[in-house]
């Protein structure tokens, strides 16, 4: 639940005004950072600017102070209050951030309008200081334009994409029963989402994710009590080995991390499938958070309480079922991963539309523009839909029966995690891999006469539209089957493979290297 909204901007964007129609229409509070700098210092905000900006930096960040903890408060910021990071952090426990922006020349005029604008006197000097404050401003993904001058109908917008889809997941799973929440800007509540009470913990991320969200998490972690330790590992596969684990538990150590210790994952599935292993492992196991702020992570990775480390190129060979205390789901963060892997993400999604028939794939078909293009509505309401059909087969089939619906979670992963695995993990993301490896099985399975032409035929299309793989990387053929040799699903008895059914699902069946090779060279 967001308990706060808190808007940044530039002079002129429009937070004072946007601030109060959000307030109005929520029936929160309204509070101006600036107004409230002028009540406590008994003076106006040019007068302390004429003393310096470090004076009026040290009164705002005190009235900031002043608000935390309260709820149900719309937060107008000056120009430069996310510059410090102790103002940033205070900030953050306020609620969720908002940016609001317009062009260049929409700002000038506007703060020309009034006289009261210490820092608005020279347009040269005005443009100069909003090019930093925009390095600033980028960091938060829930950014809206103003320039079309209309507050009540941009409040509502914003309400719509905060409040509007938020859902709460059950994963069933008697007392091991959990949550996935799902709601846009909501990251800035970890530490509510956490088991037990404040203590030590330790966050685990990689280098690829942005450092404004580990700031984020640290900030709040530590303002809700948490002692925080936090472990950075390299971004990609290669993390997921002993090394690295062990390098884990001694951060776990270190922290001082007993049984009732959570670890906290914020990043991708590798990150999670790595924290979670070490969560599982760590005195026979302890609570584990995820906060996946992938694609590929939220619709699939993070639920399911599949955790693993790679063996040498084996990918998820050593490993364990470990479900988290909770997940909690922030689509907004989608809106900053770099293009490639956003795409790469779609690889699952489309995995998902294959697995129903409750008209999943027609809305990626109907949506794929504004999908391509991030829509925040759509990309939440996308991310509850895939989890809650994980949700309901991991709730009928924890641990993976040998013919349990489980299973059918592996639609297009035995081909991927073999030319992930004969890559060594360095061509291919994961996720491409596994559209690939969908279009490969739903094209072997044509072959077999078990599915149809032109669903494959269909499904290429979409895969095309999402800028996936359609046609399979050159790669050595022989130690691709060696590789499905060893996937996780076999038996003893050959090639075990999910294939796609024409109804919607997956069915498990033995497929022989001839078929692979036919389906390769085709």
């Amino acid at each position: 639940m967001i308990l706060g909204i808190v808007l940044t901007g530039y002079m002129g964007s429009g937070k004072t005004s946007v601030g109060r129609a959000l307030a109005a229409q929520l029936g929160w509070d309204f509070v101006d950072t600036d107004d409230l700098v002028e009540q406590m210092a008994g003076r106006t905000v040019s007068d302390l600017f004429a003393e310096g900006e470090n004076l009026f930096r040290l009164w705002e960040r005190q009235a900031i102070a002043t608000l935390v903890p309260r709820t149900r408060l719309v937060v107008a910021t000056g120009a430069g209050a996310m510059i410090e990071e102790e103002t940033r952090a205070l900030l953050a426990g306020l609620g969720t951030v908002v940016c609001l922006d317009a062009p260049l020349e929409v700002l000038w005029e506007r703060v020309q309008r009034s006289q009261e604008r210490p820092l608005a006197r020279d347009r040269e000097l005005f443009a100069a200081r909003l090019a930093v404050r925009r390095l600033q401003y980028d960091r938060f993904a829930l950014a809206y334009d103003t320039s079309a001058g209309d507050p009540a109908a941009l409040a509502a917008h914003i309400v719509q994409d905060l409040f509007g889809h938020e859902q709460a997941i059950p994963v069933a799973l008697g007392d091991r029963q959990y949550q996935v929440t799902v709601a846009p800007g909501e990251l800035v509540r970890l530490p509510a989402y956490l088991p037990g009470a404040p203590g030590p913990c330790l966050l685990v991320s990689d280098d690829g994710v942005p450092s404004w969200y580990l700031e984020l998490a640290l900030a709040t972690l530590t303002l809700a009590g948490w002692r925080p330790a936090l472990r950075v590992v390299p971004a990609g596969e290669a993390s997921k080995s002993w090394e690295v684990s062990q390098q884990l538990v001694d951060a776990a150590l270190r922290a001082g991390l007993h049984r009732e210790s959570p670890i906290i994952s914020l990043g991708g599935g590798m990150v999670g499938d790595l924290a979670g292993f070490v969560a599982a492992t760590y005195m026979r196991g302890i609570p584990f958070m995820q906060v996946p702020t992938t694609l590929l992570a939220q619709v699939d990775a993070s639920v399911g309480g599949k955790v693993a480390i790679n063996h040498r190129h084996l990918k998820n060979l050593v490993g364990a079922f470990h479900q988290p205390a909770a997940v909690l789901v922030d689509p907004a963060t989608l809106l900053t991963l770099p293009a490639r892997e956003f795409t790469a993400g779609l690889g699952e999604v489309v995995k998902y539309a294959l697995l129903t028939n409750d008209g999943l794939l027609e809305f990626l078909e109907a949506e794929a523009v504004a999908i391509a293009a991030r829509s925040l509505p759509v990309l939440t309401t996308l991310v509850a839909r895939c989890i809650a059909i994980k949700a309901r087969i991991v709730a009928e089939d924890e641990r993976e029966r040998p013919d349990g619906p489980r299973a059918g979670l592996n639609l297009g992963h035995t081909l991927a995690h073999a030319i992930e695995s004969v890559q060594a993990f360095g061509g291919l993301l994961h996720g491409e891999a596994v559209g690939l490896g969908l279009l490969l099985e739903a094209r072997l399975a044509v072959a077999r006469g078990e599915y149809e032409a032109r669903l494959c035929e269909r499904l290429e299309a979409l895969l095309q539209r999402f800028a996936l793989p359609t046609q399979c990387p050159p790669v050595d053929g022989q130690a691709l089957i060696e590789a499905m040799g060893h996937d996780k699903k076999n038996r003893g008895e050959g090639i075990r493979m999910a294939l796609p059914r024409a109804g919607g699902g997956a069915s498990l069946a033995i497929v022989s290297e001839a078929e692979v090779w036919a389906t390769l060279r085709a």
